[in-house]
């Protein structure tokens, strides 16, 4: 069992809809939200390098290419609930991502503007 903790929220509309999470172990993860309950918010969540991140963050790719790539890894679901700022339980999922009806659409980019974290701009091949 993995747990993760909110590092930086990437995109937001009415409630955290991307977010960049890290494990007890340091690793990066990055998650979107898959549905909406009464009590939580479902995240699909996979451990990403930290140049991907950088590669999200300045649009040079799309949120759906970056997941699918870093699923090959393994994937995860997680449900959040108010509290973000506690840490939350990541549950690894079996088989391909692709098999699931998760993944968002094409072309969703974040903004540039989002850059701020030295980390994100100097990146190492650390995931999860």
């Amino acid at each position: 069992m993995k747990i993760a903790r909110l590092v930086a929220t990437l995109m937001y509309y009415d409630g955290v809809q991307v977010f960049e999470g890290e494990d007890d172990s340091g690793g990066r993860c990055l998650g979107a939200m898959i549905d909406s309950e009464p009590d939580a918010d479902r995240y699909l969540v996979t451990g990403v390098p930290l140049e991907h991140l950088r590669d999200l963050r300045s649009g040079t790719r799309d949120l759906r290419a970056v997941l699918l790539e870093c699923s090959r890894e393994g994937w995860y679901l997680a449900r959040v609930g108010d509290n973000f700022a506690a840490p939350f339980i990541l549950e690894r999922q079996k088989g391909a991502l692709l098999d699931h009806d998760y993944l968002p659409e094409d072309g969703i980019l974040l903004a540039e503007d989002r850059i701020e974290d030295a980390a994100v701009e100097q990146p190492v091949s650390r995931a999860f």
